[in-house]
């Protein structure tokens, strides 16, 4: 999942596309000049909106069939509300708390192997 992939390349790009250029030099002079006025809102309306694509996945298993909710945003900026992090759904935080015992078992299953292994390999050696 990335930050990028949910509208601020396109933000930028918007920006970008009202300059008209005629080389590689003044396309990428464009785009810096897009990145250096884009307001710094619609990265953070964007990590905001990443921060809910990450619930939803975490809730329905890791599936990409989900329905987003409007949060309004640009309310809660022009309110001066907008959280610097959005609360968790339960349901989401007990998901990832399953998928983190998860990945600790494997981890330690994957040690138990390598062990077993290296203890095979001593007692090859040594007969």
């Amino acid at each position: 999942m990335n930050v990028l992939d949910l509208g601020f390349f396109n933000a930028i790009q918007c920006l970008q596309h009202q300059t008209l250029t005629t080389s590689i030099e003044e396309l990428v002079l464009a785009v810096h000049s897009a990145f250096s006025d884009l307001d710094m809102r619609v990265l953070d309306k964007t990590f905001m909106t990443l921060q809910k694509v990450m619930e939803y996945i975490c809730k329905i298993d890791g599936d990409n069939v989900y329905k987003l909710q409007h949060k309004k945003k640009d309310t809660l900026f022009v309110n001066g509300s907008l959280p610097p992090r959005l609360e968790c759904d339960r349901d989401a935080a007990a998901s990832i708390e399953a998928m983190e015992e998860r990945i600790d078992d494997e981890r330690r299953v994957d040690n138990m192997i390598e062990l077993f292994d290296l203890i095979a390999l001593f007692k090859a050696m040594s007969t």
